[in-house]
């Protein structure tokens, strides 16, 4: 069961419906769906509402690209300072054991925005950043724009991170978002994409860089190679 929150704070109730369906199994009206209950489009969580998420086994997508970049500054005006933490609060829901995956509701399309409002939180407005405390790591953002995405899929067999016995599916970037400059990560395009074991994209400043294009494939330089994300 997947509830798509449409910019609301967890709905009075919300939880306990999930609580409800626990109860009574939702493996029992089939097998597939053991497990399956997520929460969409989380925009505001309290601490005892992640821990009873995390209870229940919900897990949870974002929209950053609007409940941090472009709403962050209202939403805090809304909710004060002393709540300003309960804001797409990523870093309590990762402590406390939930599982959370980015996703860009296709606007824009590339998810290393996302991966750069979940380590940055910048409200484009204002310049601010929207409950520090929140912030995620790096690597952690972006696992929860592959592995967690794949996860709640149910295809972390499948893809989602690079190692045998997966779909080779990955590509080649064009900065490494490890390391690069924090402001640069939502610009990180692909340079290659490898579905499958073969390669399906290759831009042309790759394509130019070697005899046939093999040599831009061996010499990434500052590049960094990712899993093909499943949100």
């Amino acid at each position: 069961m997947t509830i798509d929150l449409a910019g609301r704070a967890v709905m009075p109730g919300l939880i306990d419906a999930h609580a409800h369906m626990d109860r009574k199994g939702l493996k029992s009206l089939h097998p597939s769906l053991a497990g399956a209950r997520s929460i969409d489009d989380v925009l505001q969580l309290t601490r005892d509402e992640i821990h009873r998420m995390r209870d229940l086994g919900v897990v949870v997508t974002t929209h950053t690209n609007r409940y941090l970049s472009k709403e962050g500054e209202l939403l805090k005006s809304r909710v004060g300072a002393t709540a300003e933490d309960t804001i797409v609060p990523l870093r309590s829901l990762a402590e406390a054991g939930v599982r959370v995956a980015l996703a860009t509701d296709n606007v824009p399309t590339s998810l290393f925005h996302p991966v750069w409002q979940a380590v940055a939180r910048v409200d484009r407005y204002s310049g601010r950043v929207i409950a520090p405390a929140q912030r995620l790591s790096r690597e952690h953002a972006l696992r929860a724009a592959t592995l967690e995405g794949a996860w709640l899929t149910f295809e972390e067999g499948e893809k989602g991170s690079v190692e045998p016995g997966k779909l080779a599916d990955l590509v080649v970037l064009s900065a490494n978002p490890l390391t690069c400059d924090e402001a640069r990560i939502p610009d990180i395009t692909a340079e290659v994409t490898i579905v499958g074991g073969r390669i399906v994209f290759a831009a042309e400043t790759v394509k130019s860089s070697g005899p046939r294009g093999g040599a831009g494939l061996s010499d990434h330089g500052a590049r960094s190679v990712i899993p093909r994300g499943a949100v």
